[in-house]
């Protein structure tokens, strides 16, 4: 007890003070409500920390389920894009085109040929599709079908068989991840060009990529590409 609080005749703190004593022992100040937490009021907090927390992270989650979502749905635009451009631009040049399917050893592969004008001379391109690993595009560029058939079986099994898949010699992997329904992707109708295909985009809905072309050449039926 401070010095300039005298005691009761009986000893005692004085009343009204905020003191106590107990018998035996010094006269303490009596505790107040700012000496601490009690255990109730710790359990609260920290049901209101665990509770802002787990708000907080879900937010953080969906953010980042949403941008990885845009991103993939993105990036499989960008590639549908493409292969719809590369296939339009064959198409209006083409002198000859035609669809078979070959033998790959693969069910549902098809193959695309065009007979194209390019600077001024005429040059072949193949894609060859594949249903297998996700759904497979290839091409290839040549001036006569000897450069232009389809890979063998055992080159394509080769092919498919690698992680990530890779191009058979010769070819350039062109998009993964692209599907169609039977018979294929392409329909070829004298010099006219259909094609539909979806490009997959993770969890999102695949991208649909579809369209018609027409060449603008004269079409003829015989070529040295096929």
């Amino acid at each position: 007890m401070r010095a300039s609080e005298p005691e009761s005749a009986n000893g005692a703190a004085p009343a009204g003070r905020g003191y106590r004593r107990t018998p035996g022992l010094p006269i303490t100040p009596a505790c107040g409500p700012s000496d601490g937490y009690t255990l109730v009021e710790l359990l609260v907090y920290a049901a209101f920390m665990v509770l802002v927390l787990a708000i907080a992270g879900g937010i953080l989650l969906s953010s980042l389920t949403a941008n990885a979502t845009v991103r993939s749905t993105t990036e499989a635009s960008n590639l549908g894009q493409l292969v719809s451009e590369s296939i339009r631009a064959d198409t209006r040049s083409a002198v000859a085109l035609k669809v078979t399917a070959p033998s790959v050893g693969v069910s549902g592969a098809q193959y695309l040929v065009i007979e194209r004008l390019s600077a001024g001379t005429n040059q072949c391109r193949a894609w060859l599709y594949l249903p297998s690993a996700g759904g497979q595009l290839f091409t290839r560029t040549g001036s006569s079908l000897a450069t232009l058939s389809a890979p063998s079986a055992s080159a394509i099994a080769a092919a498919l068989a690698a992680d990530p898949v890779e191009a058979p010699a010769g070819w350039q992997s062109y998009g993964e991840g692209i599907v169609a329904a039977s018979p294929g992707p392409f329909v070829v109708t004298a010099g006219r060009l259909d094609f539909t295909l979806e490009v997959d985009a993770g969890d999102a809905p695949a991208v649909l990529v579809d369209g018609t072309e027409i060449s603008r050449q004269t079409v003829k039926a015989t070529s040295p590409c096929f």
